[in-house]
């Protein structure tokens, strides 16, 4: 593998997400790697865990900001990757946490749920996206996609017999672009904190698409000087 290293950053005066953030975020990138490479972490393969190879846009854009009050719930990925990522947050396996998302006392806990295709086509994703809407739980949820075809617009909107429930704002994105990732996750977020409720964030990621190069080529176009060095 190769990785790269940060040789002069350039003036942030002007910039929405500040220098320091793009690499911090380029380092996740490079760290959740690591894990993939080695097979995913202990207990991997037990849990059945998602492997991180091409998809660690999405866990690094959506929880590299999250507090030591919030949760990240997910059995996709193994708790390392979790905590390279951001080593305050509290980690869950279902989203038996969604309580804590009632918490209405100052800085309200927010929780990230990630999903793989397979799971947001089960009943209990379902009633999670049904019970965050109705109850307005602070939960982002992140859904990874794979494959070609999209479940974007039919979660917008649940039916429940004669009764509509409120809409679920939902976010489409290249699921490859840490930048794109955190740019909606931060604002999903914020959202969540001021009591809002809930968001949908789908991750689109096609064959082929490496969210370190797309990320390198885009500290490039900025004028970062990027050198290569060996890595593992």
């Amino acid at each position: 593998m190769i990785e790269t290293k940060v040789l002069a950053p350039p003036d942030d005066r002007y910039s929405l997400i500040k220098n320091q953030k793009l690499l911090s975020l380029h380092a996740k990138l490079l760290a959740c790697r690591k894990i993939a490479a080695s097979g995913g972490g202990p207990g991997a393969a037990k849990r059945g865990a998602m492997s991180l190879a091409g998809l660690e846009a999405a866990l690094a854009g959506a929880a590299i900001d999250l507090g030591a009050d919030d949760t990240v719930a997910t059995d996709l990925w193994p708790g390392a990757a979790v905590s390279t990522v951001n080593e305050w947050v509290g980690l869950a396996d279902r989203l038996s946490v969604g309580s804590r998302a009632l918490d209405l006392g100052g800085n309200r806990p927010v929780i990230v749920y990630f999903a793989n295709g397979k799971q947001k086509r089960q009943s209990s994703w379902q009633k999670a996206l049904d019970r965050a809407v109705a109850e307005r739980l602070s939960i982002l949820f992140v859904t990874i996609v794979t494959e070609i075809e999209s479940t974007f617009a039919e979660m917008r909107m649940h039916l429940n017999g004669k009764q509509r429930r409120p809409a679920l704002p939902a976010i489409n994105v290249d699921g490859s672009d840490v930048v794109a990732v955190y740019r909606a996750a931060s604002e999903a977020i914020a959202h969540a904190r001021k009591g809002n409720g809930p968001t949908l964030i789908e991750c689109i990621v096609e064959d082929g698409q490496d969210p370190i190069e797309k990320m390198t080529h885009y500290l490039r176009e900025r004028g970062f000087s990027l050198g290569l060095v060996a890595g593992v």
